[in-house]
């Protein structure tokens, strides 16, 4: 005889609503999503030198070789500093990174602040984790999952 209305699961003694486990899968995964600019930079006493673009930088308009000066307001001195001012971006943020090309004038640019997910797993993310779990939202969430396991190697 079933121990519980139908679409329940029984679990340790108790009956739960089969989306409560994905919701919980969901929470811990968005939880160790990491805001990601996708720079690589150098650092060259105090200037910091863009060494390569991808995901929310790639095709913007910055280009390799340019100077780093600023993450929205914050003026940068050091890789320590901007790894830090990073770290405090979070993931879907709007902002602007000034960067001077050959010695030239600032050039300012708009980022959309991403993540080691794309915008429509990070989208998921928040969904599944609020309860409005779909079908296949399983297959999601093992996709998400691998993709933040290989993040391994942290680029900025």
């Amino acid at each position: 005889p079933p121990l519980g209305p139908p679409g329940y699961l029984e679990r340790r003694g108790s009956v739960l609503d089969p989306g409560w486990a994905s919701a919980q899968r969901a929470s811990a995964l968005l939880a160790k999503v990491k805001p990601k600019l996708g720079l690589s930079i150098c650092a060259e006493g105090r200037d910091l030198f863009v060494t390569g673009t991808q995901g929310p930088t790639a095709n913007i308009g910055i280009e390799v070789d340019d100077m780093l000066l600023r993450v929205d307001t914050t003026e940068l001195f050091s890789l320590q500093q901007f790894m830090e001012c990073a770290a405090q971006l979070q993931v879907g943020q709007n902002i602007k990174l000034v960067t001077l090309r050959n010695g030239q004038r600032p050039v300012f640019i708009p980022v959309r602040v991403g993540a080691q997910v794309t915008e429509q797993q990070y989208q998921a993310l928040k969904r599944i984790s609020s309860g409005k779990e779909l079908t296949g939202d399983v297959e999601i969430l093992d996709a998400i999952e691998s993709t933040i396991e290989l993040a391994a190697v942290h680029r900025w």
